[in-house]
């Protein structure tokens, strides 16, 4: 019991860590598992260890963008993106969401002793991404816009909003 508390604590961490970072790219969600990372105790870091083996969070933070495509994680390709209206207040969709993603991965995990140790890894991994996402600006589609259709010049190039979040932000400037 001790050690499913733990396992919540830790992804709760992850998750209000995030809060106060965006996410975008690989760059972006290496830099929210890395903050989050950072705020787990020992044995929280331990109790996920368990699951994702030698590799941190942050080792697994890009790994949804790679694997949605696949048939087996199909269910999770819209769980990247949350609908807001024009004040920014989440509403729910019609066809899965962020949200949505975040919890089915949170009650999973409620579920971790039902689980065999790579389904739990998986939701692991799917929940850090997800939590990631909800925290681009790129990733709220805003109620009447289209994003993907959104373009602007920016010092004479021409940009897509949803690409201007998820690449072109963080690499603008050199990180260490």
């Amino acid at each position: 019991m001790k050690c499913k508390i733990k396992l919540y604590a830790a992804l709760c961490i992850i998750a209000m860590s995030a809060l106060s970072a965006s996410a975008w790219g690989r760059l972006g969600h290496d830099a929210v598992a890395g903050i989050a990372e950072k705020h787990l105790t020992p044995r929280a870091k331990a109790n996920i260890e368990r699951y994702l083996g030698n590799h941190s969070i942050v080792y697994y933070a890009s790994w949804m963008d790679w694997v949605r495509q696949m048939p087996h994680y199909n269910h999770s390709s819209r769980w990247h993106a949350s609908n807001v209206d024009s004040l920014g207040v989440y509403y729910p969709s019609q066809r899965r969401d962020a949200v949505e993603g975040c919890r089915k991965t949170f009650e999973n995990l409620r579920r971790h002793k039902e689980m065999t140790d790579s389904a739990v890894a998986d939701n692991i991994k799917l929940f850090v991404h997800i939590v990631g996402d909800m925290h681009c600006p790129g990733h709220a589609f805003y109620t009447g816009y289209d994003q993907k259709n959104i373009y602007f010049k920016l010092n004479g190039k021409k940009a897509q909003v949803h690409d201007f979040w998820d690449n072109w932000v963080l690499d603008q400037h050199p990180w260490q």
